[in-house]
Order: structure tokens, then sequence, then C-alpha cells
């Protein structure tokens, strides 16, 4: 018991204090793992759309509209088809150096189960019903997917459109 003019704090009320601190603590240090996976899927997620952002920057940059259609089907599950070889680029030498379609391929695959697929539908120009002729256009869509842990497939897509 303390005394009228006592200072400090009692054992008891010592133990209480370090109690309520300790439950805090745990609390907190509970979050982590939970702040950590979020931050890893983030990342996955992040990576997912640069990889799709390059290869739609990949298509915006051919020089003519024919090349940009012969994206269309092309499938990270099979590379070495003829038109993978034909967009694959110049510096592709055949003898090991990868081409630029290659270098996209392995950053798809560094995903987790990762596949990338590029979807190009061309719509036939033509003349427009007040007789205006307009351009052919292309709806091209990238996607690329990857696994996300137990919580399954997630995949990033990106469409634009190219005008002939």
């Amino acid at each position: 018991m303390r005394g009228a003019g006592a200072r400090g704090v009692t054992l008891l009320e010592m133990l209480i204090a370090l109690t309520v601190l300790t439950l805090a603590l745990l609390a907190m240090a509970g979050l982590f793992p939970t702040a950590y996976t979020n931050v890893a899927k983030g990342g996955q997620q992040t990576a997912a759309a640069a990889v799709a952002r390059q290869m739609m920057e990949m298509i915006r940059g051919e020089a003519s509209f024919d090349a940009v259609a012969r994206y269309a089907g092309l499938d990270t599950t099979t590379p070495g088809t003829a038109d993978w070889l034909a967009l694959n680029g110049p510096e592709h030498s055949g003898a090991g150096a990868p081409g630029r379609l290659d270098r996209w391929r392995e950053r798809v695959l560094a995903l987790p189960s990762g596949r990338g697929r590029v979807a190009v539908i061309v719509l036939a120009g033509g003349v427009g019903p007040n007789g205006t002729p307009y351009a052919r256009v292309a709806s091209v869509t990238v996607t690329v997917e990857y696994r996300e842990g137990s919580a399954g497939g997630r995949d990033a897509v990106l469409t634009t459109y190219v005008a002939e």
C-alpha cells in the first residue's frame, strides 16, 4: 500500500502496462506477413502490366498496318511459328541471339505460370454512309496471365486501336 505522499508505480500497475504493450506489439507483428504478401502481389501485377505495355509499344512501333495484323494469335506457348520468327526483329540471328519477342517471352515466363497472348481484330476499311472513305482499323489486345499464389489466375489486359 502506498502512503499519501508516495510516488512511482506499483508492481501491479507495471505488469498491466507491460501486458497491454505486449498485446499491442503482437497485434502489429501479425500485420507484417499480410503486408509482405500484398507488396509481392502488387509487384507481380506491376510486372505483368509492364510486360503487356512493352508488347503494345512493339506493336505500335510497326511501320505498316499489315505488320500489326501479323501479331494476331501470337502466344508465348508457341514460339517458333513463322510469324514469331518474322516479327522477332532484325537482331535475331538464329544463332542463339535472342530477338525482341524472345526477350518479351522471357519476361512473361519470369512471372509465376506466366503466359502472354496477342489478339488482333482487323476491321475492313470502306466507304461510310455519307460516301466518306475510312481506313482499316485494328483492335489490338495484349493479355499477360500469371498465377498469384493460392488465389488463382490473374491477368493484365491492354487494348488499343491502330488505324491504317
